[in-house]
């Protein structure tokens, strides 16, 4: 019994950091100082002029690390922290990078996923965010990935698309 608490005890911070973590206003939390300001401008212009239908918009977070947790469970965790209460962020898609993990997620939202599929997302991932990443190329992979979302929105993402 002692160890199922402590265990329950030890998982509980990574729980609340993803739960705790307020939604950004400006569709980019840089938590990492990642992007450069100029970038952070264009990147939040190009996200916020985005169609994304019924409400729906993509958010921005780079954060150090999700510590021991998976980070799509952090990232379902994050974006559904933010959705009580608000249906809104049914269409809402969240791109969660971890740089000292070196890891990159898509999350969408529950009506969402069903256009956005996760095949869609690995792909992204791995045409988009990670190349750029690995060339220091910030916000081009960020921009490239936005694009590619909002593609995959409209129908218009080809699966087997090669960059």
């Amino acid at each position: 019994m002692k160890k199922v608490i402590l265990f329950c005890l030890i998982l509980l911070p990574f729980f609340l950091k993803a739960q705790n973590m307020p939604r950004p206003p400006s569709y980019i939390g840089d938590y990492t100082n990642t992007l450069s300001d100029t970038a952070k401008i264009k990147l939040t212009a190009r996200l916020k002029a985005l169609d994304i239908p019924h409400n729906g918009r993509i958010d921005v977070i780079i954060i150090k690390t999700v510590g021991n947790s998976d980070i799509l469970t952090f990232g379902r965790k994050l974006l559904l922290s933010w959705s009580e209460g608000n249906k809104d962020t049914d269409n809402d898609l969240l791109v969660l990078i971890a740089m000292d993990d070196g890891k990159a997620a898509v999350i969408t939202g529950i009506t969402i996923q069903k256009t956005v599929t996760n095949a869609i997302c690995r792909n992204i991932i791995k045409h988009d965010i990670t190349p750029h990443f690995k060339n220091g190329e910030y916000y081009e992979g960020l921009d490239e990935t936005a694009t590619d979302l909002v593609k995959a929105v409209k129908k218009e993402y080809k699966l087997a698309q090669v960059k």
